[in-house]
């Protein structure tokens, strides 16, 4: 499906890099508790090709949150991502 639709690699569900996204920012800032996260929004900037490694930059932003971006061979794939703790 991925080449019939121009592209040579095949890549990640978005929602599937969101999910992983929202797993290492609650890793970091909630302890590791899933319970801690209540919203998680993104802008899906590129495909996440399946096999490479996603880097992650996160930033405090107050009483927001958090907000993050990812990036995966190469290119942004995440940008304006935001989570929120209880």
């Amino acid at each position: 499906a991925a080449r019939r639709s121009g592209v040579d690699r095949v890549f990640l569900h978005g929602l599937c890099t969101m999910a992983l996204c929202a797993q290492g920012v609650g890793q970091i800032v909630a302890d590791g508790d899933p319970e801690r996260v209540c919203r998680v929004a993104v802008r899906f900037a590129a495909p996440t090709p399946l096999g490479e490694p996603l880097e992650m930059q996160l930033y405090d932003a107050g009483s927001l949150g958090y907000a993050f971006e990812a990036q995966c061979a190469g290119a942004t794939v995440i940008t304006h991502g935001r989570v929120e703790l209880r």
